[in-house]
């Protein structure tokens, strides 16, 4: 397998991007700062070029619809179209 050069990266929300909220955990945007800060303060992240999205309104896994679930197909359809040659999904299911 080769490695990955130039990966696409979906957030959908779900768990992994949750924010606390007075109510809870809840799905929030501005996942991709959050993420690059976070790589940048490692020091040693992989040199690779990566494409972020953020499906709107990012949702809780459990609140998925069908029509969701074609949105996230399409966008990982555009992006291997694009010559993205890898794709990393962040979709949740930490329940």
């Amino acid at each position: 397998m080769l490695p990955v050069k130039n990966l696409f990266v979906l957030y959908t929300g779900g768990t992994i991007g949750m924010l606390q909220t007075p109510q809870g955990l809840a799905p929030a945007g501005g996942f991709e700062a959050r993420m690059r800060d976070h790589l940048q303060s490692l020091g040693d992240a992989p040199d690779l070029r990566w494409r972020f999205a953020e499906l709107q309104p990012p949702l809780d896994s459990a609140n998925m619809t069908q029509g969701n679930w074609l949105a996230m197909r399409d966008a990982i359809v555009a992006a291997l179209d694009a010559g993205h040659d890898g794709v990393l999904l962040l979709h949740g299911g930490g329940a």
